[in-house]
This record gives C-alpha cells, structure tokens and sequence, in this order.
C-alpha cells in the first residue's frame, strides 16, 4: 500500500502504536542526526514529528502508549556531559504539542533507563519499569506526570509491555542478569494500591532481600531480609559456578526481620552470590570479596 523510508541510523524495534484513526506512532530518524517521534497519517504521509532535545534518544525497544484523551506518553533519556544523566517520561497531545515531561532519576543509579513498552490502565495511570541500572524500579505516574509510587524490584530488570487485568492487576516479565548457571526469570503481579512514593515497598512486596554490608567486604558481611508470613526459609551462598558454598538458614520462621553474617575467612577474592528461597518466592543478589 505504501512505505515510509527511514535513517538506518536510528533504528527502533519497538512496537508502532496506532490510534482508534488509524494514525501510527513510531520512533525514527530521516537522517543519522535527527530523532524524532513521528505521527504517520493511514495513506503513509506524516501527520507531524515530535522532535527529541539535543542528547536526547529513544531505546531500542522502547514504544510510546496512548491514554483515554489521545495523549502520546512516550519514554526517552537524555545524555549530560555533567554525567547527570536522565530517563524522562514525556506526554504529547493529540497534535504533537508538549503536554509535560517528567524525569524518573539517573539513566544508571536509579535504573531510569526505559527500553519497553509504556502502557496505560483506563484511568491514565502510566505504568513503566527499569530496563538496566544498579538499582531497577517499576514507576507509577498519573495523567499530569507526579509519580504516584516507585517499587524497587531489588535489581530484577523489566522487560516488556506490562499486562493489566480486570482487576487492575500488573502483570509484569522481570530478569535477573547475573552468571548463567543461575541467571532467573520471574513473572510478577502487582496491585496498585500504592499512592506516594513514601509507601514502604513492603506493602506490596511480602519479602525482601537487602544487599549485603559492606559489599565489598573482607572477611564478613552481614545479609539482611524481612519475612510478612510464617514460611520454610533457605538463605544460601553459591560460587559463580553455582556450587553452594554456605547455608545460613534453614528452617521454618515467622514474620519479622532478620540478619545473618557471612564469614568468608577461608574463601578466595571474588563474586559470590546469596540466595534466600521461601514457600512463594526466590531472590539472590550479588556480593563481592576483596581481600
């Protein structure tokens, strides 16, 4: 029917969104140089581009969602030479006329790195998560862009488009990137029933993990975690070969929160790997000894 050539340049693999007029929404460039997001009319010609700021860039995989008013809400990030890098959430209306932005937190130290697809539920919640970081959240924002709550996903890294249920339900596809032996994929559900960024994560999270302190660490470092319900508890320790090195825990405990020290004395430098596993749920997390 007909094409639209683009810069290979600035190539997306995210999903083009088409509103209820069959107009398309798609990350591009006509040149290396520019980036934009264009509004592409159903017989092929633009509609209108919305540009990107100067160091400004969509991810790869990266897709904008439409709200219930026709708003485009699309996530970028942008590249300081300050080093205060930044991952925005952008709303456009309709006629590609900027509505807000909201900034997310560091591109790296925060995980504001988006690079999937945003989704809205029909109340304009805009619902999206870190795709890389050293530390990795799902956000929550309203139609105005005030983020209403952040969850830590405690280093699991988001990969696609959320799914929401009849009930309101997220259902969200996670990873952990660590050592292949025993690299972890998890699928979550999430109700949204957070409404600041005050809430303690534990209100929807029943166990945590935290990192290790100090890490790195010679020769001890003490292993914290917080149970909401009676169950059968393992907290292991594995080599990045997955051989397991220690156990500190094995046993049946109630709720509460608990610490444990893990002394290294006799082990060699390097990567080591803590795991806690309960009757519902399984989380591990990296440390480093140095010596």
């Amino acid at each position: 029917m007909w094409s639209k050539e683009f810069s290979v340049g600035n190539a997306n693999r995210g999903t083009p969104v088409v509103d209820n007029t069959n107009n398309i929404y798609v990350f591009a460039g006509e040149t290396p140089a520019d980036k934009f997001l264009f509004s592409i009319n159903p017989d092929g010609t633009v509609n209108w581009k919305y540009p990107l700021d100067n160091n400004e860039n969509y991810a790869n995989y990266s897709s904008p969602t439409i709200d219930g008013n026709g708003n485009i809400i699309f996530p970028s990030s942008k590249f300081e030479t300050s080093g205060a890098d930044s991952g925005y959430i952008t709303s456009i209306d309709y006629n590609g006329n900027l509505n807000w932005r909201t900034a997310l937190g560091h591109y790296w130290d925060d995980g504001a790195f988006i690079n999937s697809g945003l989704v809205c539920d029909a109340e304009g919640k805009i619902y999206c998560g870190s795709s890389l970081g050293t530390n990795t959240n799902f956000w929550c924002l309203d139609s105005d862009g005030k983020i209403l709550w952040k969850l830590d996903l405690e280093g699991y890294e988001y990969d696609t488009s959320p799914a929401i249920n009849s009930e309101g339900t997220l259902l969200i596809g996670t990873h952990l990137s660590i050592t292949y032996q025993i690299h972890e994929r998890n699928l979550i559900a999430i109700n949204d029933s957070v409404t600041s960024v005050e809430d303690n994560d534990s209100e929807i999270l029943s166990y945590r993990l935290e990192q290790n302190y100090p890490n790195p660490f010679n020769p001890a470092t003490h292993i914290d975690f917080m149970l909401m319900e009676r169950t059968n508890v393992t907290l292991k320790i594995f080599n990045t070969l997955g051989e397991e090195i220690k156990t500190l825990v094995d046993e049946e405990m109630i709720p509460g929160y608990y610490s444990r020290i893990f002394d290294a004395n006799d082990l060699p430098s390097g990567v080591y790997f803590y795991e806690l596993v309960t009757d519902k749920t399984k989380i591990t997390k990296k440390m480093i000894l140095m010596r």
